[in-house]
C-alpha cells in the first residue's frame, strides 16, 4: 500500500492500536514483586505468554516463574550475558529450553516478548513481532510445566527471591491457545515499529471463523490421490493426514485464492511441511517465493515462518512442481500462531488461569482485566500513581509540581460530608476538616513529647510529621465525631516508619486500656463493639508494613464488614456483628497507646470519616514517587491527554488494495431517495475507470477504492 503524506492509516493501525498510559516499575533494592498460586490448574503444555519488558539494569532478570521447589519450576528471564533464557526444569533437568544467541541489552528500549508453547510439538520466542529463530540451545520437550499448576507465581521475581529491576506493561496468559505476536502487537507502517494492539478480548474470534478453507482451492489444481486439499486444514502433523503434491514430473501445481472473501488478514504466517529433494518446486505465498531448500524427512514436520510479505491480508497461496519429481506433503498453516482448521470456529478463550495486567496505572497492578478474576498480589510496592491518575489516598491540600509542595486551599473531596478529620501534618498538626466539610468542628490538636513537623521524609508537601517512638503522640480531645455508632466509617493515613519491632507499633488509637475504642497499628487492626474481654474485630495484616518507604493504610467499616487496605490493596478483613463500637467518653491518639509500643516515623494526611466506608475494593493510591511510570511502549505517556489525530489518509496501490464493512446493511439501500457520498481523493496515476467506491450485495456492504 502507497505511502501517503502526512500519515498512512490502515486497518490494523485505525481499529487495533493502543497508546499505553504507563508502566510498573520494579526496583529490586525494594524487593518488589507480584505473586499468584492458582487454585487449579490450567493446560500445563499449551499456553501464550506475552508482555512488554524495558530492562533496567545489567544482572540476571527474572520476568517471571513458576516453582514447585528447587528442582521444579519454570521461568523466563535476561541472563547477566544479555541473551533471552526460557526453562522448564523437571527433576533438576530442563525438559524445555530456549537460549537466544542474540543479546537485549539496551536498557532504553521495550522489548515485546511472547514465548508460546504447544506441547511437544513447538515451543517459541518472538520479540518485538520476530520469531527468534537463532538459537543456542532449543529443547522442546513433553514434560508439564509449572506454569498454569497450582504453585507459587511470581512476576519480577525468582520464587519471591533474586529481585528484578525492569519494567513491565500489558503482561497477559493464554491458557489452552497458542497464539502468535499478531494477537498483542501490530507493525505501525509509518514508523515500521512494533506497537501494542487494544486488550485481547474474551470470546474475540482468531482465524477458525468457520469458514472451509480447502473450498478456496483453484480450478486447475491437482493434488496427489488420497492426499486432498482439505488434509491442509486438519490439524494432523503426519505424512498420512498431509495435502500432497503429485509423484510424477509434470506441470501441475496447487494453489488457494482467498480473494473473493477479502483476504485472510495476519500480522504472521507459518507452513509446515516435509520434502525429500524437490529442489525447483516453488512456494509463494502473495506471489512472494519463501524458503523451500531445506529437506525435512519423513514425518518430521517443521513450522516456518512466511518473509517477504508486509502484514496485511492473505491473497494467495501457490505450490508450482517446476517440473520437479516426487511428492511434497503440506501438513498445516498457521495465522497469527493459530493453525487453521475447515469448517471450525475457534475463539479467544483466556483459560483456566489467563489473565491480563494493563500495568498502566488506569486499574490497581495486580488486578486481573481479563474477565477470569485470577488477581495478582503486590509485595513491597502498591502500584500507585501520579495524583491526576490515582483513584483514592489523595493529598488533603491542594498541590502543585506533582505534589510536592502545598499551595492554597484544600481539594475537594467526593466524601466530604463526612468528614470528620483531616490532619495534613505539614508544618503544623492542625486539623482542616471544617474547610472541607462546614459541618465538621475543628478539633484542638496537642503534640506531646518531641512529635514535630519535619521535613526529612515526605510523600506530599514536602513535609510530614516525626515521632521518635519514645513518647511522641498527638492527642485530640473526645469528641462526638469519633462515636461511629452502627454506622459506616473510614479512617486512613500515610505512614512511613522507620522501626517495626514486632510488638505492634501504634499508629491511632482511641481509649486508653482494655477492650474499648480501636487501635491501628503497623500490623493490625482492632476494635470493640461490646465492651467485653476481647477484640470483636482483630485483623491482622496480609502483608504488614515495612520500614523507610511511605505506604498507604485505610480501614473501612461497611455494614459488619471491616476491611483493610495496604497502598490500595485489601489486606485482611474481619465480618462480626452489626454492634455500634463502643462510644464512652475517649482521647483520639496517634502514635501512642498508654502502655504500648509507640511508633516510630513519619505520618501524613490523616482522615477520619463518620458515615462512610469510603473504599469497597482495590484502588490506586497516589504518589509523588509514583510505581507507575510514564515510560511506556507506545513512547507516550498518559494517552488521554493527547490530541488526537484527525490528519492524513488511506493510501491504495491499485492492485487488490480496498476497504469494505464486511457486512451487508441497510444503511447501504439508497432506494429511490436521494443520498449523498462525499471523499477526498488524490490520485497519481489513472488509467480508464478507476473505481473509488461501489455498494454490491455480492461485496457484502459498501466497498472503497
Amino acid at each position: 500500500m502507497g505511502v501517503v503524506i502526512p500519515r498512512v492509516v490502515t486497518e490494523v493501525s485505525a481499529s487495533g492500536a493502543q497508546v499505553i498510559d504507563g508502566s510498573l516499575k520494579f526496583d529490586s533494592s525494594s524487593s518488589q514483586y507480584l505473586t499468584r498460586t492458582p487454585g487449579s490448574a490450567g493446560n500445563r503444555t499449551v499456553f501464550t505468554w506475552s508482555g512488554w519488558v524495558k530492562r533496567v539494569s545489567e544482572p540476571d532478570q527474572h520476568i517471571w516463574r513458576a516453582t514447585s521447589d528447587g528442582s521444579n519450576y519454570s521461568e523466563i528471564y535476561f541472563n547477566t550475558d544479555g541473551t533471552l533464557n526460557t526453562q522448564n526444569v523437571v527433576s533438576g533437568s530442563a525438559n524445555s529450553r530456549l537460549v537466544t544467541t542474540q543479546l537485549f541489552r539496551d536498557f532504553s528500549s521495550w522489548y515485546h516478548i511472547v514465548l508460546s508453547s504447544n506441547g511437544s510439538t513447538s515451543l517459541k520466542f518472538y520479540v518485538n513481532g520476530t520469531e527468534i529463530t537463532n538459537l543456542s540451545t532449543n529443547t522442546v520437550g513433553s514434560s508439564d510445566w509449572q506454569l498454569n499448576n497450582t504453585v507459587s507465581h511470581t512476576l519480577g521475581s525468582s520464587a519471591g527471591s533474586s529481585y528484578a529491576s525492569i519494567c513491565l506493561s500489558n503482561v497477559y496468559l493464554i491458557d489452552g491457545l497458542t497464539l502468535g505476536p499478531g494477537y498483542f502487537g501490530y507493525t505501525d507502517p509509518l514508523t515500521n515499529t512494533w506497537r501494542p494492539r487494544k486488550k485481547v478480548k474474551q470470546g474475540a474470534p482468531t482465524v477458525n471463523n468457520g469458514t472451509t478453507w480447502s473450498d478456496y482451492i483453484t480450478a486447475g489444481s491437482t493434488t496427489r490421490s488420497g492426499f486432498p486439499a482439505s488434509n491442509l486444514f486438519n490439524g494432523t502433523l503426519t505424512d498420512s493426514g498431509a495435502m500432497a503434491t503429485t509423484d510424477s514430473v509434470d506441470g501441475t501445481y496447487i494453489e488457494f485464492d482467498f480473494s473473493s472473501m477479502g483476504g485472510i488478514p495476519f500480522q504472521t504466517i507459518e507452513y509446515s511441511y516435509e520434502k525429500n529433494g524437490q529442489n525447483n518446486m516453488i512456494l509463494t505465498f502473495n506471489h512472494v517465493s519463501q524458503d523451500y531448500t531445506t529437506n525435512y524427512s519423513y514425518n518430521s514436520f517443521n513450522w516456518r515462518t512466511v518473509t517477504g510479505i508486509e502484514p496485511g491480508r492473505l491473497f494467495n497461496i501457490k505450490v508450482d512442481k517446476n517440473g520437479d519429481s516426487g511428492a511434497s506433503y503440506f501438513a498445516g498453516l498457521k495465522i497469527d500462531g493459530v493453525v487453521m482448521l475447515d469448517s471450525t470456529t475457534t475463539n479467544l478463550d483466556y483459560g483456566t488461569n489467563g489473565f491480563y495486567l494493563p500495568m498502566d496505572g488506569n486499574t490497581p497492578i495486580g488486578k486481573d482485566q481479563s474477565g477470569k478474576g485470577n488477581d495478582w498480589t503486590p509485595v513491597n510496592f502498591g502500584g500507585s500513581n501520579i495524583i491526576p491518575k490515582a483513584t483514592g489516598a489523595l493529598p488533603i491540600l491542594n498541590t502543585v509540581n506533582g505534589g510536592t509542595s502545598a499551595t492554597v486551599g484544600v481539594r475537594t473531596d467526593s466524601n466530604y460530608s463526612d468528614l470528620v478529620l483531616a490532619l495534613p501534618l505539614v508544618g503544623n498538626a492542625d486539623d482542616v476538616s471544617n474547610q472541607i466539610n462546614s459541618g465538621s468542628t475543628t478539633k484542638t490538636i496537642t503534640a506531646n513529647g518531641n512529635a514535630a513537623a519535619s521535613s526529612v521524609a515526605a510523600n506530599f508537601y514536602g513535609g510530614s510529621y516525626y515521632f521518635d517512638g519514645s513518647g511522641d503522640y498527638l492527642s485530640v480531645p473526645d469528641n462526638a465525631d469519633f462515636n461511629f455508632g452502627t454506622g459506616d466509617s473510614t479512617i486512613e493515613m500515610w505512614v512511613y516508619p522507620t522501626l517495626i519491632s514486632g510488638t505492634a507499633e501504634n499508629l491511632i488509637t482511641r481509649g486508653t486500656s482494655g477492650y474499648s475504642g480501636f487501635i491501628m497499628s503497623v500490623t493490625n487492626f482492632l476494635d470493640s463493639t461490646d465492651g467485653g474481654s476481647s477484640w470483636n474485630v482483630n485483623i491482622t495484616f496480609d502483608n504488614p508494613l515495612v520500614v523507610n518507604v511511605w505506604q498507604h493504610v485505610a480501614v473501612c467499616r461497611s455494614g459488619s464488614t471491616w476491611t483493610v487496605y495496604i497502598n490500595g490493596v485489601e489486606n485482611g478483613s474481619s465480618t462480626v456483628d452489626a454492634n455500634a463500637v463502643v462510644s464512652s467518653a475517649q482521647t483520639l491518639t496517634i502514635g501512642q497507646r498508654t502502655g504500648q509500643t509507640d511508633f516510630k516515623g513519619y505520618l501524613s494526611d490523616i482522615h477520619i470519616y463518620k458515615g462512610v466506608a469510603k473504599y469497597t475494593e482495590n484502588f490506586i493510591p497516589a504518589s509523588t514517587n509514583p510505581d507507575i511510570l510514564p515510560d511506556t511502549p507506545s513512547g507516550v505517556a498518559y494517552g488521554s491527554q493527547l490530541t488526537k489525530v484527525t490528519d492524513g489518509a488511506v493510501g491504495f496501490d491499485g492492485s487488490g488494495d480496498y476497504l469494505n464493512t464486511t457486512t451487508s446493511s441497510a444503511d447501504f439501500t439508497f432506494g429511490t431517495g436521494d443520498f449523498t457520498v462525499e471523499c477526498w481523493a488524490y490520485t497519481n496515476v489513472q488509467s480508464g475507470e478507476d473505481g473509488i467506491f461501489q455498494i454490491s450485495t455480492n461485496s457484502g456492504g459498501l466497498n472503497v477504492a
